[in-house]
């Protein structure tokens, strides 16, 4: 649903990572919280579709990447753009991009990152799109203290930014130009019937289930659209 008022509840950005049979996982979650002290408990919610909740169904283990303000949000594109099940996302291809450690056979970011939570999963709940996975912590793992962390608010203020400053940069065409939508995420283009605009707040990209709000509006042209 996007709805302007949900973004105002204070979610976080984190990167979650792990690791089974040598194969690595990572994908990046807004929905983390502490629910106990002592053991020290928390919650994370991922979608079953995720590369990433595959492996953590085996594997039984994960790392929550608490990411700092000044994280390169190139990374977090990264992350959310590359399926894991067709490339691997932590291949050395991508160094120019991002680089990273391994700790307990799971790989870590070594910048950039507050702090890197070290977890056993406890339990797993089917929550319909999603699984909910019960984490123990169990290590801890200071990378950048001193740096704030990032907040969902913030991610989403800096991607605007970004996609504002590619406009300026490729002024719109004659008015008459052909227009749609297209998912920043996959690059599905929208091409309906009923216009964008019109679509229900729960309208999600059918190549990769993204909401309304990681469309932007482009023209057909640029995507070769017949």
């Amino acid at each position: 649903m996007d709805n302007p008022l949900l973004f105002k509840i204070p979610y976080g950005v984190f990167l979650i990572t792990t690791e089974h049979k040598d194969k690595l996982g990572g994908c990046i979650v807004n929905t983390v919280m502490q629910i106990a002290d002592f053991p020290t408990n928390f919650v994370v919610s991922i979608k079953k579709e995720s590369h990433t909740v595959k492996l953590m169904l085996e594997s039984k283990k994960c790392i929550v990447g608490l990411i700092s303000e000044n994280f390169d949000i190139k990374i977090i594109n990264h992350f959310l753009s590359h399926k894991g099940d067709v490339e691997d996302k932590f291949d050395s291809k991508y160094s120019d991009i991002f680089t990273y450690k391994m700790y307990n056979d799971m790989p870590c970011l070594d910048k950039n990152i507050v702090y890197n939570l070290i977890c056993d999963i406890k339990e797993i709940i089917d929550a319909d799109t999603h699984y909910v996975f019960i984490l123990r912590l169990v290590d801890t793992m200071e990378i950048s203290k001193d740096d704030p962390i990032m907040s969902y608010e913030l991610y989403r203020s800096k991607r605007n930014s970004l996609e504002s400053i590619k406009e300026e940069e490729n002024p719109k065409p004659e008015e008459h130009a052909r227009t749609s939508f297209v998912c920043t995420i996959c690059q599905y283009v929208y091409i309906g019937n009923v216009p964008f605009e019109e679509l229900p707040d729960d309208y999600v990209c059918p190549k990769c289930g993204k909401g309304k709000d990681f469309f932007i509006e482009k023209y057909l042209e640029d995507f070769n659209v017949d």
